[in-house]
């Protein structure tokens, strides 16, 4: 019986052999086809008929369907998947280890393959479900860009304050001064997913899911993450601590992703149409709590076109006027997130990278509003017709050239009071 064995043990080992080298080469063979065609997808990118495609038929089918099926779940899936990848991550390292140590180079060498075809698979629907909508650019909100005198630009700003210092006095604070939520995050989730339907004339993703919580959050804070959107579920979620005051935009901007707009200033411009435009006091808070400065920064334009000076420039008027109450509770908010800051520099740079992969080129810098510019306007009479010099020339004047934040106020004025201030005769 021993030497049947020992005759048989070369047979044995070069049919593992054989097997093992088949296995590699099936493997080998699939990482070259996700590899090739997540070339061609990112390729493919660059056609907007095909980006247009890709948006409208497939993306915006895998947000409809996975959002729906994540919307009834009790918990986040995207915190479960977070869970699964990181103890299957762990438990590939140690088989691997275990194996290697073992000298068993072929069973590693196949195990290391088959974690890169997995994360290939992965990177491929990700795309497919996210990728394309950072390269379109649409309209996905109503905006507003009208030429206005400085005095008008005034009257829009000081609207805004106003409304703002009058929504500070009604809610309840506590010892520190920070807003009490009237209602939890999952009440919110609901109310924003209402307003959301007031977008159902853009060509944008049809529903709107729920908006999770993350449990682990106190990691999100270390990192600075607010919130954060997972295309392949469909499924916006939050970080529970984000302060109150700042919860309401954080979760509609999220929503917004999952609408598929997904380049971070769309979204942004998105939240804050949604927002500002609401009828829920708790809501449009949070819209100006986040850019009401954006608006200020027409008349600080308007100033330095002027060349206003110290108590000659409207932006400081408009500036002093906002309550203490609201000023109280931005300095909260600084001390809130000055206490997490391990991770913070460390995501910053990671986020940066996969904006600028995605097709994003101004990478983190598009969270950041653009600056107020200017542009030259001809002076016109009351017929149209320009105006024009002694020696024939049309008379020109600097004025701001409003950003997309701007154009939202201006917007949001009209639907509020149902049109702009009148221009002084």
């Amino acid at each position: 019986m021993k030497e049947k064995t020992k005759k048989l043990k070369p047979q044995v080992y070069a049919a593992e052999k054989k097997k093992s080298c088949k296995g590699l080469i099936i493997l080998s063979s699939f990482i070259a086809f996700f590899a090739a065609l997540l070339t061609a997808l990112i390729l493919l990118r660059k056609s907007d008929v095909f980006t247009e495609f890709m948006v409208t038929r497939v993306s915006r089918g895998i947000l409809m369907i996975m959002g729906k099926t994540s919307s009834a779940l009790p918990f986040s899936a995207y915190e479960l998947f977070l869970y699964l990848i990181g103890a299957a991550i762990i438990s590939c390292l140690t088989v691997i280890t275990v194996l290697l140590l073992k000298k068993r180079w072929a069973k590693s060498l196949s195990l290391v393959l088959a974690v890169i075809l997995t994360a290939l698979v992965f990177a491929n629907i990700y795309f497919v479900s996210a990728g394309y909508s950072y390269n379109r650019y649409e309209e996905y909100h109503p905006v507003l860009n009208p030429e206005l005198s400085k005095a008008q630009t005034v009257a829009v700003a000081e609207y805004f304050i106003d409304d703002f210092n009058t929504l500070a006095k009604s809610f309840v604070r506590d010892e520190k001064g920070t807003i009490i939520p009237p209602y939890d995050n999952v009440e919110l989730s609901y109310r924003l997913q209402q307003e959301f339907f007031r977008l159902s004339g853009f060509d944008i993703n049809p529903y709107t899911p729920r908006c999770k919580t993350i449990v682990s959050s106190r990691i999100m804070s270390e990192m600075h993450i607010r919130g954060v959107f997972f295309a392949p579920f469909g499924e916006p979620n939050v970080n529970s601590l984000v302060p109150p005051a700042e919860m309401p935009f954080t979760m509609a901007h999220e929503m917004a992703h999952a609408k598929g707009i997904m380049r971070e200033d769309d979204a942004d411009n998105t939240a804050l149409y949604v927002t500002l435009t609401s009828d829920d006091p708790y809501i449009r808070y949070s819209a100006y709590n986040e850019y009401i400065f954006s608006m200020l920064s027409a008349v600080l334009k308007w100033d330095n076109i002027e060349k206003a000076k110290g108590e000659d420039m409207a932006y400081w008027k408009l500036r002093d006027k906002i309550s203490p109450l609201i000023t109280r509770e931005w300095q909260n908010s600084v001390d809130h997130w000055s206490r997490y800051y391990r991770l913070s520099s460390f995501l910053r740079k990671i986020n940066d990278f996969y904006l600028k992969l995605m097709g994003q080129g101004e990478g983190v810098n598009a969270y950041i509003p653009p600056a107020t510019g200017e542009e030259s306007k001809t002076v016109t009479d009351p017929g149209g017709n320009p105006v024009t010099d002694p020696g024939g020339k049309p008379v020109t004047v600097t004025v701001p050239k409003y950003n997309s934040p701007q154009q939202i106020f201006f917007q949001a004025y009209v639907e509020s009071r149902g049109s702009l201030p009148q221009k002084a005769e």
